[in-house]
Order: C-alpha cells, then sequence, then structure tokens
C-alpha cells in the first residue's frame, strides 16, 4: 500500500478583502512547496482538506459567490497533478455549502469555503456537505457544517 499525504488547513480568512487573498495566495504557495517535497520523498496519495476561507469557481456552488484569491487554484495544481475537490460530487447545487451569513439588511448569504481536495487516484464513494445539525447556539461544534468524504483506497 502507498502512503498517504494528509494536509490540515485553515487559511487567512475574509474571502473578499485583497490584503487577505494576498497572504491566504502567499499560504498557499508555501504549502504546496511543502507538500511537494514531502510527495516527492515519499510517493503516495494526497488529501488537503480544512477551511480555505475561500471558495472554488470551478465547484461553483448555486449561490454563484466568485473568489478574488487564487489560492485553491494554487493547491489544486499540488504534485503537478489536478487536485479533485470532492465537493464537485455533490449532485444538488444548493447542497454545496459549508457555511451562511446574514449580512446586515441582505438575505442570508452561503458559500463552500471549507474544502477537500483529492489527488485523482483516490475512488470516491461519496461526499455530503452535512447540514442536519445547526450550527448557532450554545452547543456548537463550529460555524462551519462538515463536509464528508468516504473513499475506497
Amino acid at each position: 500500500m502507498s502512503s498517504v499525504v494528509l494536509a490540515g488547513l485553515h487559511l487567512v480568512a475574509n474571502s473578499q478583502d485583497q490584503v487577505a487573498c494576498l497572504r491566504r495566495e502567499a499560504q498557499a504557495i508555501i504549502i504546496k512547496e511543502a507538500l511537494e517535497a514531502e510527495l516527492k520523498a515519499k510517493a503516495g496519495k494526497l488529501i488537503i482538506l480544512g477551511d480555505m476561507n475561500d471558495m472554488d469557481n470551478a465547484v461553483q456552488p448555486a449561490y454563484k459567490v466568485q473568489s478574488r484569491s487564487r489560492a485553491l487554484s494554487i493547491l489544486k495544481s499540488t504534485g503537478n497533478v489536478s487536485l479533485i475537490n470532492a465537493a464537485s460530487k455533490i449532485t444538488a447545487e444548493t447542497d454545496r455549502y459549508s457555511v451562511e451569513w446574514k449580512p446586515a439588511g441582505r438575505a442570508i448569504e452561503r458559500s463552500l469555503i471549507d474544502h477537500i481536495l483529492l489527488s485523482p487516484d483516490w475512488r470516491i464513494a461519496s461526499v455530503e456537505a452535512d447540514h442536519t445539525d445547526p450550527i448557532t447556539g450554545p452547543l456548537r461544534p463550529s460555524d462551519h457544517w462538515p463536509l464528508k468524504a468516504t473513499l475506497n483506497l
């Protein structure tokens, strides 16, 4: 069995702020270079996951929020392959969100800023954004809903 290289990330927030976008891109470049060195040392399957605080324009949720950053495109090219965003396998575009908020005076907005990026050699059995539990209230574990992926070796 080959090895698995796993990176859990939490990139700089504020997806629409230009300075934050530049910082997120810088983080993505550093992470990409570190992961490529790791993959060179030991070939294996790659998983990059976490709160990227950025949208993937290729996996556009129905809400059509566009990314102002190249962070995800940088990360998706790690290892000189095109990593697959597992959320692309969520059939209903209206289910492709991991956060929601209500800006003052506007309707609730949703976006997909959490991602699971996979090397193409993974076989994806299923993917879902689990919206079953509310993300509000005193016992909330996070202000994001989880993405779940079942992968076959």
